[in-house]
């Protein structure tokens, strides 16, 4: 396999990403900020259901995911900062010199790992707010997060 296929290069870009002492740290910032806040939230909305304006189990759920997407941004200056930090940048150069093809695997690795990470924040956020909701909280089936989500946007 060539150094300058797409394959390679994101191989490459993908080692880098799960060697990097901080994608670990950041992931599991945006996941306690993200969770933590969110269950506070909603043990907050719980113990005092009577004075909170508009109630949304839904917005409960996912009110704390906006400071954990801070941490994903960090993630992804790290990425791409640690390789200049360290000098390793113009090795990467050497190696893969269609600039394109490099940006692109470090664009696709950061995202799938971003991606991946997130997906599992937001489910578990969801689910530890419904839990702390008690019941208030709303469910995944029918009469649940879909109605939850439509009244949200203003459809029901």
């Amino acid at each position: 396999m060539s150094s300058n296929s797409p394959r390679a290069v994101l191989a490459a870009e993908w080692t880098k990403v799960w060697t990097v002492r901080s994608t670990g740290c950041t992931l599991l910032l945006a996941f306690v900020l993200s969770t933590g806040i969110g269950t506070l939230v909603a043990f907050d909305w719980r113990s005092d259901i009577e004075h909170v304006v508009n109630f949304d189990p839904l917005v409960a759920a996912l009110y704390s995911l906006t400071l954990g997407q801070l941490a994903l941004v960090v993630l992804g200056a790290l990425l791409v900062g640690s390789e200049y930090s360290s000098g390793s940048i113009r090795t990467s150069l050497t190696a893969v010199p269609r600039r394109g093809l490099l940006y692109g695997g470090k664009v696709l690795a950061g995202t799938l790992t971003a991606f991946a990470g997130s997906t599992v924040i937001v489910v578990v956020t969801f689910l530890a707010a419904q839990a702390a909701l008690g019941p208030y909280r709303t469910g995944l089936g029918p009469g649940g997060l879909p109605r939850a989500g439509a009244r949200a946007r203003g459809l029901q």
